[in-house]
């Protein structure tokens, strides 16, 4: 089997200044140097799928040959390549042991980074003016880049549906207030032998209102079979769900109230008729 694996090289307090939890063992210190005892970092994913019986903090790793090394810390899950890919089987070098030539210096800030880059990068060509240092950035201007694509689709997508519900909710206003204005004459007819607006308003809404449950009911289950088995919708949200249950509530609820307004309003002013009037409607 050829075992292809992605690594990264790492220095000293890389997970703590990252953020990125440490599950068994250690990181990098300073005394992980070419003439100390060879060692190496893995991630959750790398000790899962070689050491099925658990046991990767202790264990060994062979690149090459000659070069073996001890698995001395097993740290969390990380995304490198792009904020959809999936957890992958990661190796951390040190890179004092295998140094690279081009380095990226993550600087951790207690307050405010915005102030740091500059700073930071002020120190760096102090040390060495004819230093090429570029895209000196906060972490979270990084990622506003990672994730520009699933933002301007999930964009297109949040305007394209907001103007889906104002087009159902026109819908279902022009329907419900349709069918009330069609049984004025029923209406009428029910006024003059006695029914009270009252009751008239809540037949109408009742009535209106069970098929608005109904038609939510069907819109769900067909909502729910549609966008929740669909592999490209959860690529344009990561970390969120297709069926996230604020949609599903909220979108439902608003349907809900526009329907009650679309029989109430028409209920009221079929309640408000002279029955004498309603009987000649045509």
């Amino acid at each position: 089997e050829e075992i292809v694996i992605s690594y990264q090289t790492v220095g000293p307090r890389y997970f703590e200044t990252l953020s990125i939890p440490i599950r068994q063992g250690r990181e990098y210190a300073d005394t992980d140097t070419p003439d100390s005892p060879n060692v190496i970092v893995i991630n959750e994913s790398m000790a899962k799928r070689y050491w099925k019986d658990g046991n990767a903090l202790g264990g060994t790793i062979r690149m090459g040959s000659q070069n073996v090394m001890e698995v001395v810390g097993i740290v969390a899950d990380t995304k490198y390549g792009s904020i959809n890919e999936r957890p992958l089987p990661q190796l951390f070098l040190s890179m004092n042991r295998f140094p690279i030539s081009t380095l990226r210096l993550f600087v951790k800030a207690s307050g405010d980074p915005g102030p740091m880059v500059a700073e930071t990068r002020n120190a760096l060509r102090s040390i060495d003016a004819g230093l090429p240092i570029y895209d000196a950035r906060t972490m979270n201007e990084h990622m506003l880049g990672a994730v520009f694509a699933q933002k301007m689709a999930a964009n297109l997508l949040g305007a394209m549906g907001v103007l889906a519900l104002l087009l159902a909710a026109i819908g279902l206003y022009g329907v419900m207030a349709y069918a009330v204005s069609q049984r004025t004459q029923e209406l009428g007819i029910r006024l003059a032998l006695g029914a009270s607006p009252g009751s008239l308003l809540n037949m109408i809404v009742g009535q209106g209102m069970r098929l608005t449950v109904i038609g939510l009911v069907i819109g769900l289950a067909l909502a729910f079979g549609a966008f929740g088995s669909i592999g490209a919708v959860r690529t344009l949200l990561p970390g969120i769900s297709p069926l996230d249950p604020v949609t599903y509530i909220a979108v439902p609820l608003g349907l809900a109230v526009i329907a009650l307004l679309a029989s109430w309003i028409p209920g009221r002013r079929a309640g408000n008729v002279d029955p004498l009037v309603a009987l000649r409607y045509e």
